[in-house]
C-alpha cells in the first residue's frame, strides 16, 4: 500500500494536479501528509513488534526524501513539457491580494491572471508577486503548454 501511495505521488494524474478545485489539488498532499506516515508506523510495528525510535526516524527520513525527489521530478517534467510544447502568450492580471505570513511576519502579495489558449479562457492560480509590481489590468507574458494549457509559468519582470 505504501508503495502504491509513493507511486501515486510520483505519477499524480494531470487532472488532479491541475484541477480547478483547490480541494481536489490538495488530495495528494493530504495523502502524503497523513496516510503514508501512518502506514510507515504500522509497517514498523508489524515487522518489529515494538516501536524503536531509530526505525521510525529512518522510515520518515526515507519518506521525506522520496517526497523531495517526487517534487523535483514533477518540476522537471513540467519544465520539459513547456520546453517541448510551450507557447508564449499574454496574461492579464485580474485580481491581487495579500496574505500575511505568520512565520515571517510579512505581507506576501499574490496575483491571479487570465489568458486565452486554444480559443478557451483560462485562469491562473494565485502566484507570488513579492514586490507588488503588478496591478489589476497589467499584462505579462505567460508560457503554457499547447496540449494542456493549465500547465503554465508566468514570466514576471521586476
Amino acid at each position: 500500500m505504501l508503495i502504491l501511495l509513493l507511486a501515486f505521488s510520483f505519477f499524480t494524474p494531470r487532472f488532479i494536479e491541475y484541477a480547478d478545485s483547490r480541494f481536489v489539488r490538495v488530495i495528494p498532499g493530504l495523502i502524503n501528509l497523513f496516510i503514508a506516515p501512518s502506514l510507515v508506523v504500522i509497517i514498523i510495528k508489524l515487522n518489529k513488534g515494538v516501536f524503536k525510535a531509530y526505525f521510525i526516524l529512518y522510515g520518515f527520513l526515507v519518506y521525506i526524501g522520496a517526497m523531495i525527489v517526487s517534487a523535483t521530478i514533477h518540476y522537471e517534467a513540467q519544465s520539459n513539457e513547456l520546453a517541448a510544447n510551450g507557447v508564449w502568450g499574454k496574461a492579464v492580471v485580474t485580481d491581487e491580494k495579500f496574505t500575511i505570513s505568520r512565520i515571517q511576519n510579512k505581507i506576501n502579495w499574490r496575483i491571479k491572471c487570465t489568458f486565452t489558449a486554444n480559443n478557451h479562457r483560462f485562469e491562473t492560480f494565485y502566484e507570488s508577486d513579492p514586490k507588488n509590481t503588478y496591478k489589476v489590468g497589467d499584462t505579462l507574458e505567460i508560457l503554457y503548454s499547447k496540449d494542456f494549457p493549465k500547465m503554465y509559468r508566468l514570466k514576471m519582470v521586476y
